[in-house]
């Protein structure tokens, strides 16, 4: 039988805190680079007004 002390849950509330906000920073990340990429590619397939 597992018994919790106080520090235990405390780090045990802290690691599952600190993964939830890993994963919403990676994806905020991940959409930031979507979005930068999709803008690049835009920019690179639009016609040029020097033709």
């Amino acid at each position: 039988m597992a018994t919790h002390t106080k520090d235990t849950m405390h780090t045990e509330e802290y690691d599952e805190d600190y993964e939830e906000e890993r994963a919403v920073e990676y994806r905020a990340i991940l959409d930031e680079e979507d979005r930068l990429l999709h803008h690049s590619s835009w920019k690179r397939n639009a016609p040029s007004i020097d033709r």
